[in-house]
């Protein structure tokens, strides 16, 4: 059974319903179950482990910290930075108009450039027909399903090797997404 006073001394010293479980070796839930039964409730409060008051907050604003910037300045978690902005009803400074986290343009624009390589590497159009109007138009085809590693799509262009590549377009046509679709699909002819 649970050691009721052995969990009373350690909620008066604001010890965590986790901390407790791991002090008498039995789960969390069961804990807190038993606790909740005989209504001892534990004061830990994870948000208030931070002692960083509105004005520090606010001289942190004005240098433009973000909330990452915040974190690292006190040591603490994003949790703890959100809920004290929250508590004293603060916002960082919002990122400048165009700015993203992540610059996935530059990420697609290297899928695109690979692409374009590897198909002019091949001729630069559909190998049945001759289409050349569109990239996006112009696929792979594996010429033996057997060997192939991955699918030649745009996300693999983005994110593999160069001779990863080179390997596996050696294994492929160029077609247009009509004929590549005859071929992977003979028996939906409508004629």
């Amino acid at each position: 059974m649970i050691d009721i006073e052995k969990c009373k001394k350690l909620i008066d010293e604001n010890k965590s319903y986790a901390f407790i479980a791991k002090e008498l070796d039995i789960n969390v839930f069961t804990l807190r179950r038993k606790l909740n039964q005989v209504g001892i409730y534990s004061k830990y409060k994870p948000l208030c482990r931070i002692e960083i008051t509105e004005s520090q907050l606010k001289e942190c604003i004005l240098k433009n910290f973000s909330i990452k910037d915040i974190c690292k300045e006190y040591n603490c978690s994003r949790t703890n930075v959100r809920y004290l902005l929250n508590k004293f009803k603060l916002k960082t400074n919002p990122r400048p108009k165009g700015f993203s986290k992540y610059n996935y343009t530059s990420a697609k624009n290297r899928g695109i450039s690979r692409k374009l390589h590897f198909i002019k590497l091949r001729g630069g159009k559909c190998e049945l027909c001759g289409y050349s109007k569109n990239l996006a138009a112009l696929s792979f085809h594996h010429l033996n399903p057997s060997l192939k590693s991955f699918s030649l799509e745009m996300r693999s262009f983005t994110n593999k090797k160069i001779e990863d590549l080179e390997n596996e377009a050696s294994k492929c046509q160029v077609l247009c997404q009509n004929c590549h679709m005859e071929i992977e699909h003979p028996h939906l002819f409508l004629n």
